[in-house]
């Protein structure tokens, strides 16, 4: 959630992936700013990550980059959310993938189903093939980390 500004009022509005609208635009009004971000505290034992890959080490933009929330329960997903960035003008969740994968068990089958939904459901304007495959594997390498703490 962030508080917003238009002249001396303030408002709250939520931070969804409605915020950003376009490419350097977003759902706020030509008279209005972002004064604070309010980002509640995950609950114990969820995890997230931000990985992303680029050409090389030295270059600092990301070809792919992931966003990822996981919630388990006694090893079974609860809450997953993925946002895949660098591919479109804005950022975008992957509701498809995070969907189908809701309720399941972490297993390797799991794993495997998540890194090809990934895959499947971004459409990187360039470098497709690439992309798509950097990005399942970006979702496998998570996910085995975490399977890999909750044996």
């Amino acid at each position: 959630r962030s508080t917003t500004v238009t002249g001396v009022q303030t408002c709250a509005l939520p931070i969804s992936e409605d915020f950003v609208t376009r490419y350097r635009e977003t759902a706020l009004k030509p008279n209005q700013l972002v004064q604070e971000i309010l980002i509640p505290i995950p609950p114990v034992g969820s995890r997230q990550v931000f990985l992303k890959r680029g050409s090389r080490k030295a270059l600092t933009l990301s070809r792919v980059s992931l966003a990822v929330y996981l919630e388990l329960e006694r090893n079974t997903v609860r809450t997953l959310r993925f946002a895949a960035g660098s591919m479109s003008p804005i950022p975008r969740r992957l509701k498809r993938t995070e969907e189908a994968l809701i309720g399941r068990t972490l297993d390797d089958a799991f794993i495997e189903k998540a890194s090809a939904l990934a895959a499947e459901e971004i459409s990187p304007r360039r470098q497709t093939a690439y992309r798509k495959k950097i990005t399942g594997n970006l979702v496998r390498r998570f996910l085995e980390g975490i399977a890999s703490l909750n044996p």
